[in-house]
């Protein structure tokens, strides 16, 4: 059995979720998270990483204006590619 946590952005309650992740793993869970990756930090991965079977990073394109004209940063110069890119560091 399998439990996702997305829609919105799961980790806007870091804390919250990392618990969520490991009281699921303990429950023998397989656990998954889908993020654009904005708001993980080193920190979270760290503590909670451990939990956390599948970690999805969406991506909406690879280039930065296409990205701003969705609403995925306030111009042609947003770092989405560059966030995603650090959260595959930390895992």
């Amino acid at each position: 059995e399998k439990i996702n946590f997305a829609g919105g952005e799961p980790f806007i309650n870091d804390i919250l979720l990392g618990e969520l992740c490991r009281y699921s793993h303990d429950l023998g869970l397989a656990v998954s998270i889908i993020s654009n990756g904005s708001l993980i930090r080193p920190y979270w991965m760290e503590i909670y990483g451990e939990y956390v079977d599948i970690l999805g990073v969406s991506i909406d394109s690879f280039r930065p204006e296409i990205n701003a004209a969705i609403g995925r940063g306030t111009d042609g110069n947003n770092k989405h590619l560059e966030r995603v890119l650090k959260v595959r560091e930390m895992c």
